[in-house]
C-alpha cells in the first residue's frame, strides 16, 4: 500500500506557511516467499517441480508478487550475498557485534585477495547515486516504521539493488571503520575474567565465549584474521578464561570423587575442545593440562553417544591435535550414517532441530562440511553437503545470524579463486 502525503498550508494576506509529511499505510496482507534450490552437477540433466508455485493458482486470495531465478556456478557466491545480512540490524549483544566483525573481516579478506573482485565492486558502487533514492527512502523515520511493520518493503527487489548492498559492504574505508567499531564494542562485552557477556552489564557466559573464540578460529582458518594487537589480546584473554573453566570442571569432579565413567562427555567440554583446536600455537597452561587431557581422552569414546554436530567437533579437535586414527573412526561412522538424496544432497537424520545449541541443523551441517573437507579431503561429499545447506537457505540468509555466519564459513572453506574467469553459461 502506498504511503499518504499530507500537506497543511496557512495563509494570510501577506504571508503563508506550510508543513508536509508522509503517513505510512500498512497493508493487512502478508508477503510469503517460497524458495527452492535447483542443484545440478556438471554434465547432468534434471527436472524440477515447484509444487507450491503450481498449486498457488488455486487460492482465491493469493496474489503473485514476483518470480526470481538466480544462478551461480560457485556456491561461495551465496556466502558473499549473505554477508550484508550479518552487518544489518540494531542488536548490540555480543553475538550480533561479533558477527558484524566476522562479516567485515571476511569481506576485507576477499577484497584484498582479488583485484578483479574489488574492481567489480567499484563498478557496482558507481551506479549508486542519491538521485536513485525516492522520497520514501530518504525519510528515515518512515523507513524505520515500514521496516518494522512490513519487512519486505525495503528488501532489495532487483539485482541492481542487491549488487549495491554487497558493494557497500566491500567499501575499503567502511570495512576498516566497521572492523574497528565492532572490535571496540566487543572489548566492552569482555569481562575482566576474559569471558564475554551476552548483554552489557550481564555475567560472563561460557557458551558465548566459546562461540566467539571459535568464530575467531574460523577467521584464522579462512586466512581472514586481521593482524590486530587488540584482537590478539582479546583472544588470549578469552582462551585463558575458558582454560580456567575446564580446569574448574575437572577439579569439581576430583573433589567429589565423581570422575565421569569412560565414554561420557558433555556438550560444553566438547565445544571447548573444538575451540581449543584452532589455537594449537597457544600452549595449554601446565595447570590445565590434566583437565584438558582428561576431557580429550573421554571424547575418544564418548563420540558414539553424541549427535552428528558434536561428533564433527570431536573429530576436528582430535585431528588437529594429532590423533588422526580416532578422528577418522568418527568420520567413518559419520559417512556410514549419512543420508544421500539426489535433490537434497548429503545430510543426517538427526538434523531436525531442537532447543539446545548443538541441535541446530545449519550449524551442524557447517561443522560437518568443515570436518569432511579438513580430515578426509572429501570435496565430493562436501559439495553434496553444501547442496543441503543451500536448500535450507531463506532468500538472502539462513534463519539466524549464527546459522548464517556458520554457513558462510562452510561455503568459503574450500576457497574460491575470485581472479579466475567464470565459465560462460547460457540460461
Amino acid at each position: 500500500t502506498n504511503p499518504v502525503t499530507w500537506r497543511i498550508i496557512a495563509q494570510s494576506k501577506n504571508l503563508s506557511d506550510g508543513e508536509e509529511s508522509v503517513l505510512p499505510v500498512i497493508s493487512n496482507r502478508m508477503l510469503v516467499t517460497e524458495t527452492m534450490a535447483l542443484p545440478v552437477k556438471g554434465n547432468a540433466t534434471k527436472t524440477f517441480s515447484f509444487d507450491k508455485l503450481l498449486k498457488s493458482g488455486n487460492s482465491s486470495t493469493l496474489k503473485q508478487h514476483g518470480l526470481t531465478i538466480e544462478y551461480t556456478s560457485n556456491p561461495a557466491w551465496y556466502a558473499v550475498q549473505a554477508l550484508p545480512y550479518l552487518t544489518e540490524g540494531e542488536k548490540e549483544n555480543a553475538e550480533a557485534i561479533f558477527n558484524r566483525y566476522y562479516a567485515n573481516a571476511i569481506a576485507a579478506r576477499i577484497a584484498n585477495a582479488s583485484p578483479r573482485f574489488k574492481e567489480v565492486m567499484g563498478k557496482w558502487r558507481a551506479t549508486d547515486t542519491a538521485a536513485l533514492l525516492s522520497n520514501l527512502q530518504k525519510n528515515e523515520e518512515l523507513k524505520s516504521l515500514l521496516l518494522q511493520e512490513t519487512p519486505w518493503v525495503l528488501e532489495a527487489k532487483t539485482e541492481s539493488e542487491q549488487k549495491k548492498n554487497i558493494a557497500k559492504l566491500f567499501e575499503v574505508y567502511k570495512m576498516s571503520y566497521e572492523l574497528d567499531n565492532a572490535l571496540n564494542k566487543l572489548q566492552q562485552m569482555q569481562a575482566p575474567s576474559g569471558g564475554f557477556v551476552w548483554n552489557t552489564g550481564g555475567r560472563e557466559d561460557r557458551y558465548m565465549t566459546q562461540y566467539i573464540i571459535s568464530g575467531i578460529g574460523h577467521l584464522k582458518q579462512l586466512g581472514a584474521l586481521p593482524n590486530n594487537d587488540k584482537l590478539n589480546l582479546l583472544t588470549k584473554a578469552g582462551i585463558a578464561y575458558l582454560d580456567e573453566q575446564i580446569k574448574k570442571d575437572y577439579e569439581e569432579l576430583k573433589k567429589n570423587n565423581k570422575k565421569l565413567p569412560a565414554g561420557i562427555i558433555y556438550d560444553l567440554p566438547v565445544q571447548y575442545l573444538y575451540m581449543r583446536s584452532f589455537f594449537t600455537d597457544i600452549p595449554v597452561p601446565g595447570s590445565v593440562v590434566a583437565a584438558y587431557n582428561y576431557y580429550r581422552d573421554q571424547s575418544k569414546q564418548a563420540w558414539v553417544k553424541h549427535n552428528s554436530y558434536l561428533r564433527g567437533m570431536i573429530a576436528l579437535s582430535l585431528f588437529r591435535t594429532g590423533d588422526i586414527s580416532n578422528a577418522k573412526k568418527v568420520m567413518a561412522a559419520l559417512k556410514e550414517t549419512a543420508i544421500n538424496h539426489p535433490e537434497l544432497g548429503m545430510y543426517w537424520k538427526d538434523m531436525s532441530g531442537g532447543y539446545y545449541w548443538h541441535q541446530a541443523p545449519v550449524e551442524s551441517q557447517s561443522v560437518l562440511i568443515e570436518a569432511f573437507t579438513e580430515i578426509l579431503k572429501d570435496n565430493s561429499s562436501a559439495d553434496d553437503m553444501k547442496t543441503w545447506l543451500l536448500k535450507n537457505k531463506q532468500t538472502n540468509n539462513w534463519k539466524t545470524t549464527r546459522s548464517t555466519a556458520d554457513a558462510c564459513y562452510a561455503l568459503l572453506l574450500l576457497g574460491s579463486d575470485w581472479t579466475t574467469k567464470e565459465p560462460e553459461v547460457r540460461i
